[in-house]
């Protein structure tokens, strides 16, 4: 970077007030081919800042506002000004050159301050695109940078000043490793774990073919904790990947819940601390007979033999509608969740490409494996409805019992006990 002062004939050295009329001329260079660019922000940070940005032979040099990350973030400044705009490829080198004033460029943002400056330190950042490509995006983590000059005067008039930006790549390495944990465990969290919670509770109860007899005779017994530990692993991986997260962007000095990944990331460690929270504290299965339901061998009632050896008749049980209820709306929520994560980590996915060009296998391998969960779910879950609709199925799910967690009491009639789970 290159830059230039030039003050007003009436700029009077001893003002406090900023010198609005001055003017700032810029010339940037880059060994290659791509598009630039460059702003002035009072905290360093790219989002909320003023820049201006050329594409060779598409576009040339004009203010842009950066609301967001996003492409469609990126808005023109209609009320700023470039004078002898220009970018152009010549030896090797893009070159861009303009000169704004310091009312257009430094727009006054918090107290009236304004981010470029004689009087306060100045912070430039830039970023380019890769090299060959002048197409507008997101420039990764390499190449983006900023410095801050505290007196804009101290240097000779065009004098070179150089941007050091040794450190800023050793950091982007560390928060690539960052973002590769974090996706390493979201995919150990919403791709082995939450897919298998939920494909556990469909096969509790559901008929199987015949070389699956032996797992699902398994599972039908021990459901529960397998359920609930397979939840309480998916959501301890949630708070795990949420925090490397929360620390990356604070490490890469960004602003955070700025696109739909980081939202729909927040969205999600709520949802699923909602439901881990209603899983524990589910409430009872507690039954009451039924007015006008009764069984028995054969005829639809239940026969109980007291002690003359006279069969007595009594009432099918069903479950509270308060236990139905939540039923519904846990089975529903659980399997909303998994769709989420299936989109949420795809996203991660094309962030992660976008910033580091990783291989597009990784994607394949992911879109095939979760289609197959995907699948599993979708299909078990409507092969499940079939057979009930049919009345094939176990209509009273784990053949009429249900394993309860340590500490969660059910009552004691035996009777009762045995039809208590309808799901």
């Amino acid at each position: 970077m290159r830059y230039q002062i030039h003050l007003p004939d009436d700029y009077d050295s001893h003002s406090e007030d900023e010198c609005e009329k001055c003017k700032i001329s810029v010339q940037l260079l880059y060994d290659g081919y791509t598009w630039l660019g460059i702003g002035v922000s009072l905290k360093g940070k790219m989002v909320g800042s003023h820049a201006v940005i050329g594409q060779p032979e598409i576009s040339e040099p004009k203010p842009l506002y950066l609301g967001g990350k996003d492409i469609d973030s990126v808005k023109p400044t209609q009320a700023a000004h470039s004078e002898d705009a220009k970018i152009a490829f010549a030896d090797g080198k893009t070159v861009m050159d303009f000169t704004m004033s310091f009312s257009d460029w430094g727009v006054p943002l918090d107290d009236d301050l304004m981010s470029i400056s004689l009087k306060n330190p100045s912070t430039f950042i830039w970023a380019h695109g890769v090299n060959g490509d002048t197409e507008l995006k997101h420039h990764g983590p390499y190449n983006k940078g900023s410095h801050t000059i505290d007196n804009l005067m101290s240097l000779s008039h065009s004098r070179e000043q150089s941007f050091n930006s040794m450190t800023l790549q050793e950091q982007s390495r560390s928060t690539k490793s960052a973002w590769l944990a974090h996706g390493i465990i979201a995919f150990l969290a919403w791709g082995i774990f939450a897919p298998m919670a939920v494909t556990t509770a469909i096969m509790r109860d559901g008929d199987v073919p015949a070389f699956c007899k032996g797992l699902a005779s398994m599972i039908s017994k021990k459901w529960l904790y397998i359920h609930v530990g397979l939840n309480t692993l998916t959501y301890a991986f949630t708070i795990i990947l949420f925090s490397v997260a929360v620390s990356n962007i604070n490490r890469e000095n960004d602003s955070h819940w700025e696109h739909a990944h980081s939202k729909m990331g927040l969205a999600m460690f709520l949802l699923i601390s909602f439901q881990v929270l209603g899983g524990y504290f589910r409430p009872s299965s507690a039954t009451l007979p039924s007015s006008d339901t009764t069984e028995t061998e054969g005829n639809g009632e239940e026969g109980i033999s007291n002690e003359d050896g006279i069969e007595e008749h009594r009432p099918m049980p069903m479950k509270s509608m308060l236990r139905q209820a939540w039923e519904l709306f846990h089975n529903m929520f659980g399997i909303m969740l998994f769709l989420f994560g299936v989109w949420q980590m795809h996203s991660g996915l094309e962030l992660y490409h976008q910033r580091y060009a990783s291989s597009t296998l990784v994607a394949v391998f992911y879109i095939l494996w979760m289609a197959l969960w995907t699948g599993i779910i979708i299909g078990g879950s409507l092969y499940k409805w079939f057979l009930r609709s049919r009345g094939l199925g176990s209509a009273d799910g784990d053949n009429g019992k249900e394993t309860e967690l340590p500490g969660q009491s059910e009552p004691e009639d035996d009777a009762v006990a045995e039809l208590q789970d309808f799901s």
